[in-house]
């Protein structure tokens, strides 16, 4: 277990150093120019992901009660909620922005076929420059502290309650959710980078992918599927807040291998 872990790290470090890496993540160069002309708007998009927070804080049944003594609990479980739905929409929104033109730049420019001559295999050059370019969203930090706080939140109700795994599943799901919906952004903007030579045509593929499955993979999608299947109610509730994550998941993991098999054909097209 400490040699796999260790062998990560040093993957992960080696990628770190690697040009392409650094290239995209802007430490020298202009990589991607779409990601800072759609940054210059930026003020926009927070201010609309902080609306949507607010709606999501406002939808919350802690908030909703009024009282004085549900306070703190609104401000355990409401407002990192809130705060992760802010960051999760400018993750959405900025994301295509950052991976969508990566390749297709390459292909207008003609460096492609020189990335592919070097020694690097292309899982290497397409996840340096995916990794790269998400790596320039100024969120992750803060990502990650309301996550574990909401995860500690969550954890500690569900051992309070006594419930059983099902609902500590329920709860990690819940956690991983604005992760995946990035995750899928980001391997999507990735993929019609390297379907379509136009960058513009590839930033506009993956908006229009990222809108589509924001609204179809969500609450009614799951509950109509669980009702059609006739579950349980447990199973239910388990099925419309684990259905939207393991979709997500299962469709980045799917583009980001077809890419991985697209890329040996995108030099000889």
């Amino acid at each position: 277990m400490g040699a796999a872990a260790g062998s990560w790290r040093r993957r992960w470090r080696n990628l770190r150093q690697n040009p392409i890496y650094l290239r995209e993540k802007g430490a020298y160069g202009n990589p991607n120019p779409f990601y800072d002309y759609l940054r210059r708007y930026s003020p926009l998009v927070v201010l609309g992901a902080l609306l949507l927070g607010i709606c999501a804080g406002y939808v919350n049944p802690a908030f909703l009660l009024g009282d004085e003594r549900f306070f703190l609990l609104w401000c355990l479980i409401c407002l990192p909620n809130v705060a992760l739905t802010c960051l999760t929409w400018i993750g959405v929104v900025m994301a295509p922005a950052l991976t969508a033109p990566t390749i297709s730049l390459e292909l207008s420019r003609g460096t492609w076929d020189i990335l592919r001559l070097t020694p690097q295999s292309a899982t290497t050059i397409i996840l340096a420059k995916m990794l790269g370019a998400l790596s320039r969203l100024p969120i992750w930090r803060v990502m990650a502290v309301l996550s574990i706080l909401q995860a500690a939140v969550l954890f500690c109700g569900m051992a309070l309650l006594q419930v059983g795994p099902l609902g500590f599943l329920f709860a990690l799901s819940i956690v991983l959710r604005p992760w995946s919906e990035i995750l899928f952004a980001g391997v999507l903007g990735m993929a019609c980078s390297g379907w379509l030579r136009s960058a513009t045509l590839a930033l506009a593929a993956a908006y229009g992918g990222v809108l589509l499955l924001k609204v179809v993979n969500g609450f009614f999608l799951w509950l109509s599927l669980g009702l059609l299947l006739e579950m349980e109610s447990s199973s239910l509730a388990s099925t419309v807040v684990l259905g939207p994550v393991l979709l997500y998941v299962a469709l980045a993991v799917s583009l980001f291998s077809l890419l991985i098999r697209h890329a040996d054909k995108i030099a000889y097209n």
